[in-house]
């Protein structure tokens, strides 16, 4: 109880000098203007190209950046024409436009109605037609208001996606708004983490917030300690708002109650600077004080220590203390417990460390899984039935790598009973994705860039241009190492009967992620016909794979060079892919294939098959081809499923 008690007044003083941190940043911040600042960047880097610079470092440059100055020609930016609109102009507080601010000129808070609806207006003021509908959609495919090249392919995309109506553009216009704003967001708080940190270590020094020493009186001291148990039991009791910091006036007349309040704390623990009796002049304390915050004296890492908790913020101590003064009051005597018979289950169970999972072997693969992959020649890990017909974690690793010290089991405690779940070890190689040493034939996709080639799995619908669209692999399209389009090299090409290299058209959008590894090329109006000579079938339905379908259900992978058949073995399997001379790529929930279920000797995909069209028997896609590899010299195929793909690409039937 004592070393809770402790920690209770530590954590009571954190608590209270970072709210008076706290209120010292917003006065600052709303002083300096930062909220209006920072909208301004997020404005100006959601309206205006960002075109890189092949300068000299101009240091004063560099400290505008970093003070988010805004720049002389931000005026004349699309950005800068939006915050000359009225009603945006109007939000700014009248006043001086002082040289240290920005709050005069430039609102704090811009709702994402009144953005959308500046826009809108902007746009329909420069275009042409019977309705504003009409204007707007004049403006934006003539790009009336000179729009830079990515913030019209921007808008132009809204219109895509829009299907032709108002309120569809004004949503999604809405919803780019706010993504920018959590950026926004996201922006403001690392900037006031570093204004915290140095206002707790300015402060710290000035009230002699030494950690350390803090913690040496509530050890020896026990009135108080007591005293600051009562007083943090106050403030939880109280459910104090003064967490809550407020804008504005009451800023001051806050700060004014929250000293008073620290005081009193200052005077349970006996905190603050004891000066001499030499140290009588200010010159003399602010020597004293300097003497004593060097690195090489215990105070300076008291103090240090105390800087680096108060930038953690108020709302972190306050809701810390709550929990500790409900621990304590839960363990003082029996029969001081609050027994509560109507605790919600579904409560308990929502926490964040509460474990969903009940399998010991799955627990045991997410526990360990990070740091097996870090384990040179790791290729795999999945959950498995031994030969014993129990559950086991089987453990792959390349040929000659296999760990000499590697455990034959794992230990796993779950609802206080311990298990020892078994490895079963494999040997085996990374998955290939095969990109740029497949065969090429009638029908081959390539990207003559980066030289991948591949196969199209079908024609689906692209909800974001609203064009057909040729679905495959991300990896067989995408334009360098990475999934980000390249624009001037998206342009795919595909081998037509005459074995001739033609053009189809261009990658709009490809996702590869550790469920996905798909890509759209948007067709050009003269490939349809070369598509449909080649016979790429169009994807008019698909459907969900189900685990009780392993070793059961009969595949097909439509391959240019014919239909092979295989055999479903498994419907989540965890792979690592070879990204030949990139960083290995991780795929989870593959849908796994061989040949057949007692003979996996031959392969039934091969390099230039990925983006191939996995189907069922009756002829429903469920997949598509993204990968091979050979297990104990067995071949197996992998691919990502498909209905994964059209929920995560967000695109369509064409039937849909």
């Amino acid at each position: 109880m004592i070393v809770l008690d402790i920690f209770i007044g530590l954590v009571l003083v954190y608590f209270l000098y970072s709210l008076l941190v706290s209120l010292l940043a917003e006065m600052i911040a709303t002083w300096l203007g930062m909220r209006a600042r920072i909208l301004r960047q997020g404005i100006d880097n959601l309206l205006n190209d960002k075109i890189p610079e092949n300068l000299p470092k101009d240091v004063f440059k560099w400290l505008k950046d970093i003070f988010i100055v805004e720049p002389e020609t931000f005026k004349y930016t699309n950005a800068g024409q939006f915050y000359k609109q009225p009603s945006v102009k109007h939000l700014a507080k009248v006043g001086e436009n002082k040289w240290y601010s920005i709050r005069n000129t430039k609102p704090a808070y811009i709702s994402k109605q009144n953005f959308a609806n500046t826009m809108l207006n902007m746009l329909s003021n420069r275009g042409k037609g019977i309705n504003e509908w009409e204007k707007i959609k004049f403006a934006i495919e003539n790009n009336t208001l000179n729009l830079d090249p990515e913030t019209i392919q921007m808008v132009k995309d809204w219109l895509s996606r829009a299907n032709d109506k108002y309120e569809n553009f004004s949503k999604l216009m809405l919803e780019t708004y706010d993504e920018m704003m959590g950026r926004v967001n996201g922006w403001y708080k690392r900037k006031i983490g570093l204004m915290l940190f140095w206002l707790g270590f300015i402060v710290s020094i000035a009230f002699n917030v030494d950690t350390l020493q803090i913690l040496e009186t509530l050890r020896d001291n026990p009135k108080a300690r007591t005293e600051s148990v009562a007083l943090a039991q106050k403030l939880v009791k109280e459910q104090t708002d003064s967490v809550k910091i407020e804008k504005g006036d009451s800023l001051k007349a806050h700060l004014k109650e929250h000293l008073l309040l620290i005081e009193n704390q200052n005077n349970v623990i006996g905190a603050g600077w004891k000066f001499p009796e030499q140290t009588s002049t200010t010159q003399a304390k602010i020597r004293y004080i300097i003497s004593k915050i060097v690195p090489s004296e215990k105070k300076f890492w008291g103090i240090l220590i105390t800087a680096l908790a108060l930038s953690l913020g108020a709302q972190f101590w306050f809701d810390l203390l709550k929990k500790l003064v409900a621990i304590r009051g839960a363990g003082v005597k029996p029969d001081e417990k609050e027994v509560n018979n109507t605790t919600d289950p579904n409560k308990i169970n929502s926490d964040g460390l509460a474990l969903s999972e009940s399998n010991p072997v799955s627990i045991a693969i997410s526990q360990n899984l990070k740091n097996w992959e870090n384990i040179k020649g790791f290729v795999a890990a999945n959950k498995i039935s031994n030969s014993a017909n129990n559950q086991a974690i089987e453990v792959i690793f390349e040929k000659d790598t296999v760990p000499d010290n590697f455990p034959q089991f794992i230990k796993i405690v779950l609802n206080n009973h311990e298990f020892e779940v078994p490895f079963v070890m494999k040997t085996g190689k990374k998955a290939t994705l095969g990109q740029d040493n497949g065969t090429i034939q009638t029908g081959s996709i390539i990207q003559k860039f980066t030289d991948s080639r591949g196969t199209a799995a079908g024609i689906v619908l692209n909800k974001r241009t609203n064009k057909k669209a040729i679905l495959t692999c991300a990896h067989v399209v995408r334009t360098d190492k990475t999934s980000f389009i390249d624009v001037n090299k998206a342009g795919i090409e595909m081998i037509t009967k005459n074995n001739e290299q033609k053009p189809i058209g261009i990658v709009k959008n490809t996702v590869m992620s550790v469920f996905c590894d798909a890509g759209l090329v948007d067709l050009d109006s003269k490939a349809e016909e070369l598509v449909n000579e080649i016979g790429i079938p169009t994807i008019s339905q698909f459907r969900t794979v189900h685990s009780s379908e392993e070793g059961k259900t009969v595949i097909t992978i439509k391959t240019l060079s014919g239909d092979q058949n295989g055999l479903l073995l498994n419907t989540g399997k965890y792979f690592t892919f070879d990204d030949q001379g990139s960083k290995d790529v991780r795929y989870f929930d593959l849908l796994v294939m061989g040949n057949h279920l007692n003979d996996f000797a031959t392969a039934i995909s091969q390099p230039g098959d990925s983006g191939s069209l996995i189907i069922d028997s009756s002829g429903i896609p469920i997949g598509i081809l993204v990968g091979g590899t050979v297990i104990n010299n067995q071949h197996f195929s992998f691919g990502i499923k498909l209905a994964d793909v059209f929920d995560i690409m967000q695109i369509g039937t064409l039937n849909s």
